[in-house]
């Protein structure tokens, strides 16, 4: 979809810089689907690779994979700014540790929402995740 949005093929860290230059994107995040993410912010930009599971389905491995985003990113800027009165100076706040962490977590759930299937359903509980990751790891 990044290559439709920019008309820029095969170099997803081009098209990446184009869309955060012309729209002031603070933090952008790729979905790679099998192949895992990328992120790219002020400080950072990085590769994280998936995880290898057994699939049953991929339905939900999109949902997951944002629903650990999100949360990651909330943490993160919850635990540096009680306050959280600016998102986009959160955002850029974020460096390339947090970054990589969040999204080597959010990419867990990604993979582990494929596991089983539907959708909602097939999300891990946070129990299932902590110890798919104790493994991985």
């Amino acid at each position: 979809e990044i290559n439709l949005i920019t008309g820029i093929e095969n170099n997803i860290e081009l098209a990446a810089e184009k869309l955060c230059s012309e729209f002031d994107i603070k933090l952008l995040v790729v979905s790679l689907g099998g192949k895992g993410s990328f992120f790219m912010n002020k400080n950072a930009k990085a590769y994280i690779p998936s995880f290898v599971v057994d699939v049953v389905e991929t339905t939900g491995a999109g949902d997951g994979l944002v629903a650990g985003l999100v949360g990651g990113i909330y943490d993160a800027i919850s635990a540096k700014d009680s306050q959280m009165k600016d998102m986009k100076s959160a955002l850029e706040s974020l460096g390339e540790d947090d970054l990589k962490r969040i999204l080597a977590k959010a990419n867990a759930i990604g993979a582990l929402a494929t596991t089983r299937p539907g959708a909602m359903s097939a999300l891990p509980t946070i129990k299932e995740l902590e110890c798919f990751l104790a493994r991985v790891r």
